[in-house]
C-alpha cells in the first residue's frame, strides 16, 4: 500500500504536467465524499476537491502578484469547498480547469498533496 508521500511523488516520477494533464484527462467519477477519479493515460488520479479548491483560490489571488501569507492561506482555506460537498458536474470542471491552469497544481496552500497518482 502507498504512503501519501510515495503517492504524491508519483505524480512527479510520471513527469506529468498540469498543462499535459489538463488536456488529456478524462473525469471518471467521484470517490467517496470528496475526492475525483482521473484516467490520465494508463495512470489513475486522485484528487482530494477541497485541497483542489484550496490552491485553486490561492493561484487566483496571487495572479496579480502579492505572498502567500498564513493569513492568505487559512481565508482561502475556510473558502473552499469541503470534502462532504456535493459537486455538479460543471462546478468539477470549472474546479479541475482553475486548478491545472495554476501554479503548484499538486499541492495545497498548506502543502497536503492535492493530486496523487494511484497506480
Amino acid at each position: 500500500m502507498l504512503t501519501i508521500r510515495q503517492a504524491s511523488h508519483c505524480v512527479a516520477k510520471l513527469h506529468i504536467d498540469a498543462l499535459n494533464i489538463s488536456n488529456q484527462y478524462q473525469f471518471i467519477g467521484k470517490f467517496g465524499s470528496g475526492f475525483l477519479l482521473l484516467k490520465f493515460g494508463d495512470h489513475l488520479l486522485l484528487v482530494d476537491q477541497h485541497a483542489a479548491d484550496e490552491r485553486r483560490r490561492l493561484n487566483d489571488l496571487l495572479k496579480d502578484g502579492g505572498s502567500a501569507t498564513e493569513e492568505l492561506k487559512m481565508m482561502v482555506c475556510q473558502g473552499a469547498v469541503k470534502l462532504s460537498d456535493n459537486l455538479e458536474f460543471n462546478q468539477i470542471e470549472e474546479l479541475l480547469e482553475g486548478l491545472l491552469s495554476g501554479e503548484l497544481p499538486f499541492m495545497c496552500a498548506h502543502g497536503r498533496p492535492s493530486i496523487i497518482c494511484l497506480f
